[in-house]
C-alpha cells in the first residue's frame, strides 16, 4: 500500500465535515443489479477516488442525469450490447468531505478543475487519488461530495469498507433503462 499524500493528509486532519441525506442514484449492468452495493469491480480499473487493488469506492450521482451523462460520455448508452439499471437510494451520512464547497477547496488549495478533467489527460486521476487516498486513510472520513466530471452535477463517492456496517445506504427504487 503506498503512503497517502502526505500535503492532503495534514492538510484533512482539521477541514470541517458535513451531513448530508437525500436521494441518489446509480447505474449498473443488469446482471450486476443485485450486487450493487459491492466495491470489488472497482478494485480493478483506476478510477477518479478509488486506488486500483488498495480500496474501492462506490459512485452515486445525485441526479439521475448524472448517471446518464456518465453512460453517454462513456458510449455505454448508445452503442451498449448490455441493459442498465437505474437504481434509487436513500442515503444518510455523517463525516463526509465536501469537495463542492468553495471553502474546502480553498483550505486543500484546489481548484474545481483540479477535480473534473478527463481522463484522456495522463495525469487527471493524481490530484484526485491523491486526496482519496489521504481521505480513505484518515479514519474519520466516510465519503466525498465531488464536482460530477460530466458537469451535469454532482458525485457522491462513498466507501463500503467504512460505512456498510452502519446502514447508511438503503436501497430505495430499480428500473430499467430504456434505448
Amino acid at each position: 500500500m503506498a503512503e497517502p499524500d502526505q500535503r492532503f493528509q495534514s492538510q484533512l486532519k482539521n477541514i470541517s465535515l458535513r451531513s448530508l441525506s437525500g436521494v441518489y442514484f446509480r447505474t449498473v449492468p443488469e446482471q450486476a443489479a443485485d450486487f450493487i452495493l459491492e466495491d470489488g469491480p472497482s478494485y480493478l480499473f483506476k478510477n477518479r477516488y478509488n486506488v486500483f487493488n488498495e480500496f474501492g469506492a462506490l459512485y452515486f450521482g445525485d441526479r439521475e442525469e448524472v448517471c446518464r451523462a456518465t453512460l453517454e460520455k462513456r458510449g455505454l448508452l448508445s452503442t451498449r450490447r448490455l441493459s442498465y439499471v437505474l437504481i434509487s437510494f436513500d442515503i444518510e451520512i455523517d463525516w463526509l468531505l465536501d469537495l463542492t464547497d468553495p471553502d474546502n477547496l480553498k483550505v486543500l488549495k484546489l481548484q474545481r478543475e483540479d477535480l473534473v478533467q478527463t481522463r484522456e489527460k495522463p495525469t487527471a486521476y493524481d490530484i484526485p487519488q491523491g486526496l482519496a487516498k489521504a481521505a480513505y486513510h484518515s479514519g474519520r472520513i466516510l465519503g466525498l461530495l465531488v464536482p460530477d466530471a460530466s458537469e451535469t452535477g454532482n458525485t457522491l463517492v462513498l466507501y463500503p469498507g467504512r460505512i456498510l456496517s452502519r446502514r447508511i445506504v438503503q436501497i430505495r427504487e430499480k428500473v430499467l433503462l430504456k434505448q
